[in-house]
This record gives structure tokens, C-alpha cells and sequence, in this order.
């Protein structure tokens, strides 16, 4: 059985089942943690849509990965800390001002001259965006190769536990075949849009964490539009907008709107969204968010005749933590395990990898080791949701 206390041992293998952002931040923290204890780790990502031998290292299931993409001061500031800065290649605009709108005020809050604050696109959608712009994800995958993980583009089929209780994981590579791989710890970063009927990673810890409730969720709308460069230069250059009050046929209560380069992202969440039918109301509900005063006002002569909807998808997001996302040698990250409500998701993943990852290097891989960490991180994101 599983009983490495005082943490994971020199040439321990950890199998990561999901290639996003938090499967490479678990990757990448993984992998500083073992070198500041003088140990040797494998770390193996598995993720379907991974490429490594494509240009763009994504293959088109990857999508725009249902994120709005924008890069917090403290995520920049985390991911420097690491000596990771975003290149130009990666960069979409630079935010200088938060605008916020409210039903009767409105008011900016303006980025820190010391802090950065970036958009980004996360995958390999919408099409036709300007610049050499490189998806997020695949930067942040090509960083944890770099810095000795190694990535496999495969399919998790099923997870259980050796005879002596370690994780063991079934792979099926896309090229065929199916092979199994065991470590002392595995983490399981495939979010909460990718599974369907229970038959994946989230799915396999359930069978094997009989007390895991998964986060609870809400429906979102994601879409983009292409109003051009110098339109999002003349009207929103470098703001970013958050509309928490609005007021005609669209009931919302959280609406973002975020340059990037001669595109446009736009996620709602509300009463309305909450209701739709997708994708069958898509077209309706984005008409509705056209006709609003406020964006009216922040958007002037936009229509969706003149500016059409370039790509969209209705992901749900997490709204409430999960409970118990751990067993012992096995732990949930990102969306799977819960997420900061309707901003900075990626640094809630970044913060909860970061603190995985020093306790399964410093202390160990059992259930009362891992409870600490997500018990901290749980009482964190339900304090900051409220």
C-alpha cells in the first residue's frame, strides 16, 4: 500500500491525465519542487488532443477551451516567479483598465504600473486571428516538456489501483494499441466539459472516492467576434469590460468583454443563460446582448449582421468546490476539483497545483496529507466565490 511519508521518493513516476493549463502548471511546479529536494521525478502528461509534432501542438479538439483568457497580475507575477514570461507570440493585448458596469455607475479600475495584465487565446480558435498568436495551453505544455516532463498523446480509459495500491492508468494512444502505466501519483486535470456518461478520468475517481461529489456548475456562453483591430483600438484600447448590471431582454448578472487583437471574446452567465437550449438559442441570446444599452454604449455600432459570431460554445463552469477530490496517491486540479466564480480560474489552478505539488514532494501522497492542501484550497474558493 501507499505509505511514502515525508513525500514522493527520488524516481517516483506521476502520471498527469489532461494536457491544460493545469496539467502543465501541475507539471511545471512538480518538477521545480523535486529539484529544491535534490529529486529525480517522471512525470508523464496524457492528453488526446495533444500534438507534439504539430506546429501548433493542439489538434482542433482543443477549440478555444471555453475560457475567457485573460492573464491576472498575480498569475503573471506566479508564473514569473517561476522564470516564465509570456512571449509576444502568446500575447493577444495588454490591459491597462478593468472598466466596471454596474445598473447606475460605472468605473475603472486601473492595472498597477508594476503589474501586467494580458489576454490570450487558449487553443487554436476562433479562425483568422490576427498576428502570430500562439494558444496558451500549448505554451504552457511546451514549457513543462522543456523543463523534463514528458507528454503523450493518449487517451485515459481507466484508472484503478495495483495490488499494492498504487494508481494505475490505461492508456489508448490515438496511433492504437493500449498500454497501462503505474506511479505513485496521479492527477487528474481533464475540467468538468470534457467527459460524457461518467466514462473518463473524473468518472474512474468516483468509482474509486465513493465520498467525491464533483463542483457544482452553471451554464456559460463563450463567443468571439472580429470587429477589426483598429474598431477594438478606437473603442476599447487596452479595456477590458465587466458588466455586472444590465438592463432589456437579456437577464445576465456576470457579462466580460476582452480584446484580443482584431477579435473579441464575450462571456455571459445569468438567468438567461441558465435557460437556453444550446446551441439553438445561441443566435437568439447574442442578438439580446447586442441590443443592451450598456454595450451599446461600449460597443457603438456593432450588429450581428455587421459583425458575426466568429465561433462560440456554451461550457459549464464551476460555481461551488468539489468535496473530497482526493484519495490516497490520486488528486483532482483545475475546474475538476473547483475554480474562482467568474474571474481567474487559471490562477485558482495555478495556486492549488502549486500547493499539490509541494505537499506530494515534501510530505507525501496519503489521504491525510492531501486533505490539508484541498481543504485549504476549498475554504479559499468558497470565501472568495462569496
Amino acid at each position: 500500500m501507499i505509505g511514502n511519508t515525508g513525500g514522493l521518493k527520488d524516481g517516483a513516476r506521476v502520471i498527469i491525465a489532461g494536457g491544460g493549463p493545469s496539467g502543465a502548471f501541475f507539471a511545471i511546479h512538480l518538477l521545480e519542487e523535486a529539484q529544491k529536494a535534490g529529486k529525480q521525478l517522471r512525470v508523464t502528461i496524457a492528453d488526446p488532443g495533444v500534438d507534439t509534432g504539430s506546429p501548433v501542438g493542439f489538434g482542433s479538439s482543443a477549440g478555444c477551451n471555453f475560457c475567457t483568457g485573460l492573464i491576472s497580475p498575480r498569475l503573471d507575477d506566479g508564473l514569473r516567479r517561476l522564470g516564465i514570461v509570456l512571449p509576444e507570440s502568446v500575447v493577444c493585448d495588454v490591459i491597462s483598465h478593468i472598466w466596471i458596469h454596474g445598473r447606475w455607475k460605472n468605473f475603472p479600475f486601473k492595472v498597477p504600473k508594476n503589474a501586467r495584465m494580458v489576454s490570450v487565446f487558449r487553443g487554436i480558435l476562433p479562425k483568422g486571428r490576427s498576428g502570430n498568436i500562439v494558444g496558451l495551453d500549448n505554451f504552457l505544455l511546451e514549457t513543462a516538456l522543456k523543463r523534463g516532463a514528458e507528454v503523450l498523446q493518449a487517451r485515459v480509459l481507466a484508472i484503478d489501483r495495483t495490488s499494492g495500491g498504487l494508481p494505475r492508468v490505461a492508456l489508448a494512444p490515438l496511433r492504437g494499441g493500449r498500454f497501462t502505466l503505474t506511479g505513485e501519483f496521479c492527477c487528474i486535470c481533464t475540467g468538468i466539459n470534457g467527459e460524457k456518461d461518467g466514462n473518463g478520468p473524473v468518472g474512474a475517481f468516483t468509482r474509486l472516492q465513493p465520498g467525491f461529489v464533483p463542483p457544482r456548475t452553471r451554464q456559460a456562453l463563450i463567443f468571439e467576434l472580429a470587429p477589426g483591430r483598429s474598431y477594438l483600438k478606437k473603442h476599447m484600447d487596452g479595456e477590458a469590460y465587466i458588466i455586472v448590471s444590465a438592463a432589456g431582454a437579456l437577464d445576465i448578472d456576470h457579462a466580460v468583454l476582452v480584446p484580443k487583437g482584431n477579435h473579441l471574446t464575450v462571456a455571459l452567465t445569468g438567468g438567461s443563460i441558465d435557460r437556453a437550449e444550446f446551441p439553438d438559442d445561441t443566435a437568439g441570446l447574442v442578438r439580446s446582448f447586442f441590443s443592451l444599452e450598456g454595450v451599446r454604449q461600449i460597443l457603438p455600432g456593432l450588429t450581428p449582421e455587421n459583425t458575426p459570431v466568429s465561433c462560440s460554445c456554451s461550457p459549464l463552469m464551476a460555481v461551488f468546490p468539489a468535496r473530497m477530490p482526493y484519495a490516497d496517491g490520486i488528486g483532482l486540479a483545475g475546474d475538476a476539483m473547483g475554480a474562482k466564480l467568474h474571474r481567474d480560474g487559471l490562477y485558482s489552478a495555478f495556486v492549488l497545483t502549486r500547493d499539490l505539488a509541494r505537499t506530494v514532494v515534501r510530505e507525501g501522497v496519503e489521504s491525510k496529507h492531501l486533505g490539508r492542501t484541498y481543504d485549504r484550497a476549498g475554504r479559499w474558493l468558497i470565501r472568495d466565490n462569496i
